[in-house]
């Protein structure tokens, strides 16, 4: 028969011949061509006094507006194509091409901030269809790495970070999906210590328009939020504090729903009931980044 079929690979089935009857002959596709899920029909050359042209879904289109050499469908479907005398406008039948899009991963990945951390912020992805796996190319948009399908990424700095879907039965990629992450971490200082309260400072971040503060008795222990200020508040002072004891603090940056990795924790020890109490130049700790 005069039909072209497209299910993975392809077969051609093409009249070469002249239609007897006086009709223009059946048109021929000499090529289709799947370049991960692109498909390109090919087809051959008209007779002198012919025309073929493509006609979408349509078997007796009558379309004369795209003849082109090659022709691109969007979508799994039949194709046809058809011929036509120049000079006397009669048209001939139709080719049929059925075509399958088998080789690109099909689904597009996606992703989300699963937890703002201290150390890190945590992504997790969703659950890829049958067939694909998903992958974390770190800031590449065009990655092809296929060294980390875990359901988490983590991430230390600010940055746009991508996953991709693979075929597992081709080498063909999904377009990339990403997440941008804009918050940056404030530098903090102490700025005062009496023996119950303290007072520390911190440099402003970009966009941040809130700053949560945490405190922790140890420098890698559990950090609790004691307070949230605005993005235009840039020092806060931590009150009802127990005498001759280590305090530690670290401070996020909020960018709308978005937090920053903590800051350098800063430590203090304040005074005790014996020390003179007064305004202390600025002071800096024992300054260490434990992440």
């Amino acid at each position: 028969g005069n039909q072209t079929s497209y299910q993975g690979t392809f077969s051609l089935c093409v009249n070469d011949r002249e239609d007897l009857t006086g009709l223009p002959r059946t048109p021929s596709v000499t090529d289709i061509e799947d370049d991960c899920g692109y498909i390109t029909l090919t087809r051959g050359t008209p007779l002198a006094g012919e025309e073929w042209y493509w006609q979408g879904t349509d078997s007796l289109g009558v379309s004369t507006s795209n003849s082109n050499i090659d022709y691109q469908p969007q979508t799994a479907d039949r194709y046809y194509i058809r011929s036509r005398y120049t000079s006397s406008g009669t048209w001939g039948a139709s080719l049929p091409i059925d075509v399958q899009f088998g080789g690109i991963a099909n689904s597009t990945p996606t992703l989300s901030v699963s937890d703002y951390g201290y150390d890190n912020t945590l992504l997790e992805r969703g659950t890829p269809a049958t067939g694909e796996t998903w992958y974390w190319q770190g800031t590449n948009a065009n990655g092809t790495d296929e060294s980390n399908a875990s359901s988490t990424y983590e991430v230390t700095e600010t940055g746009t970070y991508y996953l991709r879907s693979k075929s597992n039965t081709s080498s063909c990629w999904s377009p990339s999906v990403s997440v941008t992450l804009t918050a940056e971490a404030p530098v903090v200082t102490v700025s005062s210590i009496t023996e119950s309260t303290t007072t520390i400072s911190w440099t402003a971040t970009a966009n941040a328009t809130n700053y949560e503060i945490s405190r922790s008795l140890s420098m890698a222990g559990d950090y609790t939020v004691i307070s949230t200020v605005s993005g235009s508040t840039l020092e806060y002072t931590d009150t009802g504090l127990a005498n001759n004891t280590n305090y530690y603090y670290r401070v996020q940056s909020l960018v709308g729903t978005q937090k920053s990795l903590g800051s350098v924790a800063v430590s203090l020890r304040t005074f005790n009931g014996n020390q003179e109490l007064e305004h202390q130049p600025q002071y800096n700790g024992n300054i260490s980044a434990i992440r």
